[in-house]
């Protein structure tokens, strides 16, 4: 696939490969289909230049050819669980409760996600968390031969999960008390609201990673982060923030969501700021299948966004030479995005080798949601529809086994795309009320793509360093706050 920069060069990817060239003429006319691969002598090129070139066109298709060769593992259940006691279970994570006080717009479990559940006063029962704390334990213990290094964490969501924090307590004590030999990693996400000085206490003492939802300053947050009152929560959450800075506890982050509303200049600036927590993920609302969280917007609002965007990325692109301090809200929004696409790619490894050869999909249960009746998901994001198993029979290999050749059937594009190897997506983009929609009613990310490309490599252009910084600060301080962030 062709590509260019902002200033006008022309790049390719080479998607059977994972790499990147700068298109030079004579590399651009000698992967030309008709003649890629071709042998050449010196004699047959004006200069040296055009035998280097073909020379490395052949060393491609050579990896190309091997690329393409069919050696994925068939997905057996034995297979499956081999791959999760090595790879997987990195993390169980308990919805304590399906209630929550406030009524966020954009919530995931709120009327604009058709598939999803909706918000209730149910609770998760401390039988049901022992239960799944058990299991998850017996499978780290049983794990030990294939990752003897692995930490069992446990997180904790809802809903709002400190409506919970009496079965939260009583979860790490049954932990501490009952498998002394672990150390554990917890963590919880919540709105924010609720953390007093006794939680903040309790949280601290057993060194949570605490993700808290805030969107911005006061205009922005309130906007969609309110009770169900209607009023904001801006200045609830912030005065817990505060808290947290008073101390110096480094574990606690922020979620940033931002739509086509939001000003981009006003979060980061407000974000820019070292009395602040650091952010560790900025996201839009999710577009997942059934997803209508959009039509609210008018096309004024679309234009105007991206518009905002284009001009957001050039002040962005004119200050890169700037000393960074890294983790503004535009170094997630532009240069760590674009790090994750140098970085994160897996050079010269084929995803053909594994058993989800196509998108960003992992094996089902390498991290176990619990629901509050005791079924295990895939994560917290899937809709309900898809178990993957429960705390009485354990995760369920023959159903995960089959789950991953429903979701192979449904990417009918993948094989023939010439962007499967930068591509992102899992379940959670596919999955309705009873199977996965195909990819070729969904999936329209070639432009998206080719934008996200655009910005990488002009910014790469332009400070060469960053990318490596940004991604090695992030992935070194995520890796001191979280157990699962950066895998």
């Amino acid at each position: 696939m062709e590509f260019r920069s902002c200033s006008g060069v022309k790049y390719w990817f080479d998607n059977s490969t994972g790499m990147f060239f700068p298109l030079d003429p004579i590399l651009e006319e000698i992967i030309n289909p008709t003649t890629f691969g071709q042998t050449a002598t010196l004699n047959d090129f004006e200069d040296i230049d055009r035998l280097y070139y073909s020379k490395l066109a052949k060393k491609l298709k050579s990896l190309q050819q091997l690329s393409l060769a069919e050696k994925h593992p068939k997905n057996r259940p034995d297979e499956v669980r081999k791959q999760l006691m090595r790879n997987g279970l990195l993390q169980m994570t308990l919805c304590v409760t399906e209630n929550c006080n406030l009524s966020c717009n954009y919530c995931a479990y709120s009327k604009y996600y058709e598939y999803s559940r909706r918000p209730s006063p149910r609770n998760m029962d401390f039988k049901v968390a022992k239960n799944a704390l058990d299991y998850y334990c017996t499978l780290i213990e049983e794990g030990k031969r294939y990752n003897p290094y692995r930490k069992p964490a446990i997180g904790f969501y809802g809903g709002e999960p400190l409506l919970q924090f009496e079965l939260i307590k009583k979860c790490i004590s049954y932990l501490e008390d009952s498998y002394s030999s672990y150390e554990f990693l917890y963590s919880i996400t919540t709105n924010g609201t609720l953390l007093d000085d006794e939680k903040i206490d309790f949280l601290v003492k057993h060194n949570f990673s605490i993700a808290i939802s805030l969107d911005g300053p006061q205009c922005e947050h309130d906007r969609n982060r309110v009770y169900k009152t209607g009023n904001g929560t801006f200045n609830d959450v912030m005065k817990n923030v505060k808290k947290f800075m008073d101390i110096g506890y480094e574990r606690c982050h922020l979620i940033t969501v931002f739509d086509y509303k939001s000003n981009l200049f006003n979060l980061q600036e407000f974000f820019n700021n070292k009395t602040m927590p650091r952010i560790s993920i900025v996201t839009m609302p999710t577009r997942f299948e059934g997803c209508t969280y959009y039509t609210q917007f008018s096309d004024e609002d679309y234009v105007n966004f991206k518009e905002q965007v284009e001009t957001a990325f050039t002040w962005y692109l004119d200050h890169v030479d700037m000393q960074h301090t890294f983790g503004s809200f535009f170094d997630h929004l532009f240069g760590f995005s674009a790090s994750k696409f140098l970085s994160s790619i897996p050079m010269f490894i084929d995803r053909r080798a594994s058993l989800i050869p196509y998108t960003g999909a992992c094996i089902p249960g390498r991290k176990i949601y619990v629901d509050i009746n005791g079924l295990f998901h895939i994560c917290e994001k899937i809709c309900p529809n898809f178990p993957i198993g429960d705390i009485s029979t354990g995760l369920n290999f023959d159903k995960i086994t089959e789950l991953i050749e429903r979701y192979q059937n449904s990417l009918d594009l993948c094989p023939d795309c010439n962007i499967e190897k930068l591509c992102v997506e899992c379940y959670c983009a596919f999955a309705t009320d009873e199977h996965f929609t195909k990819a070729s009613q969904v999936c329209n990310k070639h432009a998206n793509i080719t934008r996200d490309l655009n910005r990488t490599f002009s910014i790469a252009e332009k400070s060469p360093s960053l990318i490596n910084s940004l991604a090695h600060d992030y992935y070194s301080w995520v890796s001191k706050i979280s157990a699962t962030m950066g895998d």
